[in-house]
């Protein structure tokens, strides 16, 4: 019986490892496509995109998921809410 319980407390605890494991590689992966996106707006706003639209179009093409929502925020903190419209 305390076999049993060792080799059950030891594939919770790998579980929780591999759980953890999986959680970190979701988060790098979330970080790089908010980072391509951020990128891809500057990219934008230096090649001359002037309006949200030029610059969401832009983002759309280099970046094939985009989140709108979020693009429209870091252009707004890049620009100014005056001129971001």
């Amino acid at each position: 019986m305390k076999e049993l319980r060792i080799i059950l407390l030891t594939c919770l605890h790998n579980y929780r490892i591999i759980g953890l494991m999986i959680e970190e590689i979701v988060m790098s992966k979330m970080k790089s496509w908010m980072m391509d996106m951020e990128e891809a707006v500057v990219d934008c706003i230096e090649n001359g995109a002037s309006s949200m639209s030029d610059v969401l179009a832009g983002v759309r093409t280099a970046v094939p998921i985009c989140d709108d929502k979020f693009v429209m925020e870091y252009v707004k903190t890049i620009m100014g809410p005056d001129e971001a419209d």
